[in-house]
């Protein structure tokens, strides 16, 4: 839920929509640490990964642009 409303945003397929996308960042380790979440060009929101110190994901955290 983004905003208090259900929409396109929160669904699992996101890229199963025609004009989305997604673009990964990685860190050192080959690991992803964001994924931006695209209608077209216009940034809908990233989900941020934060590991711990033996490099497991602890945390997902979704952040508007």
């Amino acid at each position: 839920m983004i905003g208090n409303n259900y929409s396109l945003t929160t669904r699992d397929m996101w890229n199963m929509i025609p004009g989305n996308s997604t673009e990964l960042t990685y860190n050192a380790n080959n690991q992803p640490t964001q994924i931006d979440f695209y209608e077209g060009v216009t940034l809908v929101f990233s989900q941020l990964f934060t590991y711990d110190a033996n490099n497991n994901p602890i945390k997902i955290e979704c952040v508007a642009p």
